[in-house]
């Protein structure tokens, strides 16, 4: 059976059947999330709300635990809207691990969302951190916010070591 058609010769591409994969076991991440299968669908029939909205809360507890959030509100220098940009840095995270399902451009990249979920999924206090020190010293003109703290989000993974020395090197001069 030829898939082209002839008239155009563009391929005829047929939805076959699902891939079966647990989101939460992938090959890139080394995390055990602690959340049981039954809460990944197992078939490709569109998530139920009320699944989506107890899927987003268990994502939304367990990055909750790994970024620390208990130790970042409980900072001395952390004031309530400190603890609204936290909460929003929060939303912002539970959101692409949950609902992204298409490529994200970061750096002129695009980055699988299973990519996007494992590093996020891996995020931490330091890292969260590093965005709001980032953000408070910036002082370029951002056009799209939640864009640039995803972008500076993915990039705090990679790029925070040098950072903190940079940091500490214009400390200790």
């Amino acid at each position: 059976m030829n898939s082209s058609n002839p008239e155009n010769g563009i391929q005829d591409f047929r939805k076959s059947e699902c891939n079966n994969t647990n989101i939460i076991n992938t090959e890139f991440s080394d995390i055990n999330l602690n959340i049981t299968n039954q809460t990944i669908p197992n078939n490709c029939k569109e998530v139920s709300r009320v699944d989506k909205v107890e899927l987003y809360e268990k994502y939304f507890e367990v990055i909750k635990k790994n970024i620390d959030y208990d130790y970042l509100v409980s900072l001395k220098h952390f004031c309530p809207s400190e603890v609204h940009r936290i909460n929003e840095i929060l939303n912002i995270i539970t959101d692409m691990v949950v609902f992204n399902d298409k490529p994200v451009l970061i750096n002129s990249i695009n980055y699988p969302p299973e990519i996007i979920k494992s590093v996020f999924m891996k995020l931490n206090s330091r890292n969260i951190l590093y965005v709001l020190n980032s953000l408070d010293e910036s002082k370029a003109e951002i056009k799209n916010i939640k864009k640039y703290i995803i972008s500076m989000l993915y990039n705090s993974r990679f790029s925070i070591e040098n950072y903190n020395t940079v940091k500490d090197n214009l400390e200790y001069c």
